[in-house]
């Protein structure tokens, strides 16, 4: 599979996969995740912790940063105020566990809107 496929009712249209990185202590977790979306046709890069994928960034900036905001190495908690945060940081999108895959599903597609 060489893109996403994004369907509404009555039309498909091809988009392209997103460097996806995702960063969770919990290794279960991005391990999951990681293989839903290489199913999907993105590139899926895992970190265990902050430091990680701080290295991984320098390495391939994401497209889609998927993180746990409550690694041990660094701090973070999902309040509202934090949503208006991540907005003013760049963040396009901004989900919190537990998601509903329908909802992470949606993000290449508005991503790809926004990138034209």
């Amino acid at each position: 599979m060489n893109g996403l496929t994004h369907c509404s009712p009555g039309s498909c249209q091809a988009l392209q996969p997103l460097n996806t990185l995702i960063v969770d202590d919990n290794a279960d977790a991005p391990a999951s995740l990681a293989a839903v979306l290489r199913a999907q046709g993105r590139a899926v890069a895992v970190g265990i912790n902050a430091q990680s994928a701080l290295e991984e960034v320098g390495v391939s900036p994401p497209e889609a940063f998927i993180p746990d905001i409550g690694l041990p190495d660094m701090d973070g908690y999902g309040q509202a105020h934090d949503k208006v945060l991540a907005k003013a940081a760049g963040f396009q999108h901004y989900l919190v566990k537990p998601m509903e895959m329908s909802s992470l599903q949606r993000v290449p597609s508005s991503t790809a809107r926004h990138q034209q």
